[in-house]
């Protein structure tokens, strides 16, 4: 009950800033605009594999990445509250769980409001083509964005913030996940880069789920790759934050 507590207070601060500065909303309008002209190209070229389902294809990538996109914010984070991280007798998964929380609520849940408005008359024309796994998708959706934090928190301990890295990073997802381009127009050569990112398959189903576009592999294996890939990135990513603080405690260095 009190690590709960404890979460819920670092959530409840990161909510109070962001909601006082609305400016930092900005950045993600941006971002998502860009995504949407990208799929007013896409069905002007003719949408390809997608058909008729190429702009609510993307908004439903958008509403994903939505979700699941908080790794740098923990990254920066992590970077910023680093003393207080490595001096307090608390478990970094306290902070880890608290900054997610937090901007799940801050940042995403603003997000995802707009972008169901924006899905609704398509769903409405479309229907949802399979609640099972719109359910599984969103479940997994929050699992993999916590294994991936792992691993960016031990980046921002490590690290001073970078918003080059940030940058980096997202656009990284954004092409290789298949926000920008679906997977399957990418070079075949680069698709294990693809396979590699747990994203992947959570937002490939996502879309299947609400509108039956096709997967990049069968629904079964991608299910199977999705479940590794998330036990994969926590295990390793859940080891190395263990392992990065030790380092840091036992070489008594913290900036590098």
């Amino acid at each position: 009950m009190k690590n709960i507590q404890r979460i819920l207070i670092i959530a409840k601060t990161l909510v109070r800033d962001r909601f006082r500065y609305p400016e930092a909303y900005v950045g993600g309008l941006f971002y998502y605009s860009i995504v949407l002209f990208v799929a007013y190209l896409y069905s002007h070229l003719g949408g390809g594999f997608l058909g008729s389902k190429v702009i609510p294809y993307y908004l439903a990538g958008l509403f994903m990445i939505s979700l699941v996109a908080h790794e740098t914010p923990t990254y920066k984070r992590f970077s910023i509250w680093r003393e207080e991280i490595l001096s307090k007798p608390i478990s970094p998964d306290i902070f880890l769980l608290g900054f997610f929380v937090g901007d799940l609520v801050a940042f995403s849940l603003p997000a995802i409001v707009v972008l169901s408005l924006l899905l609704l008359p398509f769903l409405y024309h479309f229907g949802i083509y399979s609640e099972i796994f719109l359910a599984v998708s969103l479940i997994s959706a929050l699992l993999a964005s916590v294994s991936v934090a792992y691993f960016f928190a031990s980046l921002g301990l490590r690290f001073r913030y970078d918003p080059n890295i940030e940058t980096a990073t997202n656009l990284f997802i954004a092409f290789f996940a298949g926000i920008f381009l679906p997977v399957q127009s990418l070079p075949e050569k680069v698709h294990l880069v693809s396979y590699a990112i747990p994203y992947t398959w959570v937002i490939d189903i996502f879309r299947y789920s609400l509108l039956g576009t096709p997967t990049i592999l069968s629904v079964k294996t991608e299910l199977e790759c999705l479940i590794a890939s998330i036990v994969l990135t926590y295990t390793l990513g859940y080891l190395y934050l263990r392992h990065t603080i030790a380092s840091i405690k036992r070489k008594k260095v913290i900036i590098r």
